[in-house]
C-alpha cells in the first residue's frame, strides 16, 4: 500500500509546518496534529501506508522540538519520546488475525426464559460459529422490567450478563470435553447483544454441545452436524472506485446512520478540508461529483454549517435516498433469530452472518469474522461498506455499532471479531431472507442469507 503522490503531499505539508517555525509547546502540538490528521485521511484512503504517515509525523515533531523554546530538560525528554516513537510501528500490536479459517455455522434459534425476582429476562441463542481455534455463540439478552418502576436501581445498570442468576456458565460436549465460557458485548436499557465465547476447539466427531449453568442445569443442547461447514460465497470484483471516492462514500454512510439517532445527523466540521487533502494528494479527482452529493445530503438532512464548498448536486445516489430518515419507527415486533448458514469471503477475511435481532425499534446483524486486517488506530472506519436488502426489496445501510468489538478479544475464545451491524432504517417486518453485500477496496462479496426462527427451550432440556 502506498502512493508516491500522497507521500510527497504529506512531506510537503510537514515541510510547510516546519518552515512556520512554531516555538511554543501548543503551537508545535497544533502543527504536528495538522500533519497527523492529513496522514490519517490518506491512510484511511489506502494511498499511504500508516507506518509511513507515522514516520513523517514523528520526524516533524522531533525537528520542531529541537528548534523550540522549551526548557532543555523538558525538550530533551520530549525529543527522546519522539525519537523512540520513530522506531515503533503503529501496527506493532495489531497483527493479522491468522488469515481466514474454515467456519462451521450451526443455527440454534433457542429462547431460554430466565427467572429472576426483579429482572426476568430471556436469553436468546442465535447461532454457533466454530473454527479450528474456538467457538462463538451469537446471543442476546432481553430484560422484561416490571412496569411499576420497582426495579429502577437495576434498570440504571441496563441489560447484560450481570443480571443472569447463574454463578457459573460452562459448556460440555458428548466426548467429555469441558469449555470455559465468557460473554462480551454491548448493552442498553432493554437488551444486551454480543457473543458467548467457548474457549477451546471442538473435536471433529462431537455430536452435541451443552450449555450448563451452575454445574447441573442444562440450559440448551446444541445438536452438531458435520455438514454445518459451509462453502464461502464467491467474491466478485468490485467496480473500480478512486480511493478518495470510497472514503467520502464512507463519510456519507456515517452521516446517514447518525441521522437516525436521537441527536440527529453529525458532520465533521473539517470535511471540506479533508476533501481538499484527498484532492491535493491525487486520491480524489478535482471534478469528482461526490463532494456535491455530500453537500446535497447535508442540505436535505438540514445540517447547517457543513462547510462543503462544492455546490449541492441535483440528486442523491439511489441507496442514499432510500435510507433517508422518515417517520421514527415505533417499538414494533421483536425477534432474535439465526441466519444462514451463510459465509462470505472478502480480502482474505471470512465473515459468518450469524444472527438477526430486532428490538425497541432497532435492527442488528450479528457477524463473526476471521482473517480481518488490523483496524486503523483511529476512528471507526473498517475500510468496508455493508448494505443489506430485505426480501421486500428495500435497502438498509449496515454500520458497525461497537467499534471496540472489531479488535481481537479473549472473550471470543479465539482470534475472531464478533460484532454487530446496526441496520438503517430498521426492519419493519421479519424477512424471509437478506441479501448482504460487503464491499472492500477491490472486491465485493454478495450472499443471500436465509432467516431462521426462534423457538422456546424444549421441555426435556
Amino acid at each position: 500500500m502506498g502512493d508516491d503522490r500522497a507521500q510527497t503531499y504529506l512531506r510537503l505539508l510537514a515541510e510547510q509546518q516546519a518552515r512556520a517555525s512554531p516555538r511554543s509547546g501548543p503551537d508545535i502540538a497544533r502543527s504536528v496534529e495538522q500533519v497527523r490528521w492529513a496522514g490519517e485521511i490518506l491512510a484511511c484512503a489506502g494511498v499511504l501506508a500508516e507506518t509511513e504517515a507515522h514516520r513523517i509525523v514523528t520526524e516533524l515533531e522531533a525537528a520542531l522540538l529541537i528548534r523550540s523554546d522549551l526548557g532543555r530538560p523538558r525538550y530533551a525528554r520530549r525529543v527522546g519520546w519522539a525519537l523512540e516513537a520513530l522506531g515503533r510501528s503503529p501496527d506493532t500490536d495489531r497483527r493479522w488475525w491468522g488469515g481466514a479459517t474454515p467456519m462451521g455455522i450451526t443455527p440454534i434459534g433457542r429462547r431460554i426464559r430466565v427467572a429472576h425476582e426483579r429482572a426476568p429476562s430471556e436469553l436468546h441463542l442465535m447461532s454457533l460459529v466454530r473454527s479450528p481455534g474456538g467457538m462463538v455463540i451469537t446471543a442476546a439478552i432481553r430484560v422484561r422490567w416490571p412496569p411499576d418502576g420497582s426495579c429502577a436501581d437495576l434498570e440504571i445498570t441496563g441489560a447484560g450478563p450481570h443480571l443472569l442468576p447463574y454463578d457459573q456458565l460452562r459448556a460440555a460436549d458428548d466426548r467429555g470435553t469441558h469449555y470455559r465460557v465468557t460473554m462480551n458485548g454491548e448493552g442498553g436499557e432493554l437488551t444486551w447483544q454480543g457473543a458467548i465465547g467457548l474457549h477451546g476447539a471442538l473435536p471433529p466427531r462431537a455430536r452435541w454441545l451443552d450449555l450448563i449453568a451452575d454445574g447441573t442445569q442444562r440450559l440448551v443442547r446444541i445438536e452438531l452436524n458435520a455438514a454445518d461447514l459451509q462453502p464461502a460465497a464467491a467474491a466478485e470484483t468490485a467496480p473500480a472506485v478512486p480511493p478518495g471516492e470510497r472514503v467520502l462514500a464512507g463519510v456519507a454512510e456515517r452521516i446517514l446512520a447518525s441521522a437516525w439517532d436521537d441527536d440527529g445527523p453529525t458532520v465533521d466540521p473539517r470535511l471540506d478540508e479533508a476533501i481538499a487533502v484527498l484532492t491535493a494528494a491525487g486520491a480524489l479527482a478535482a471534478d469528482s461529483p461526490t463532494p456535491g452529493r455530500l453537500a446535497a445530503l447535508c442540505e436535505r438532512l438540514g445540517v447547517a454549517g457543513h462547510g462543503i464548498s462544492a455546490p449541492p448536486a441535483a440528486e442523491l445516489p439511489a441507496r442514499w435516498a432510500e435510507v433517508m430518515p422518515g417517520e421514527p419507527p415505533g417499538p414494533g415486533p421483536e425477534w432474535f433469530v439465526p441466519l444462514g448458514p451463510a459465509v462470505a469471503d472478502l480480502q482474505d477475511a471470512r465473515f459468518a452472518i450469524a444472527g438477526l435481532a430486532t428490538v425497541a425499534g432497532q435492527s442488528f446483524l450479528h457477524v463473526v469474522a476471521t482473517g480481518m486486517a488490523p483496524q486503523p488506530s483511529h476512528g471507526p472506519d473498517t475500510g468496508l461498506s455493508w448494505w443489506a436488502r430485505d426480501s421486500g426489496g428495500h435497502w438498509h445501510l449496515a454500520m458497525v455499532s461497537d467499534p471496540h468489538a472489531l479488535q481481537p478479544s479473549l472473550a471470543t475464545g479465539f482470534e475472531a471479531a464478533a460484532f454487530r451491524l446496526r441496520l438503517t432504517p430498521p426492519l419493519r417486518a421479519r424477512p424471509d431472507h437478506l441479501e448482504v453485500v460487503v464491499t472492500g477496496r477491490t472486491t465485493r462479496a454478495r450472499v443471500v442469507v436465509p432467516v431462521g426462527t426462534d423457538r422456546e427451550k424444549m421441555p426435556d432440556n
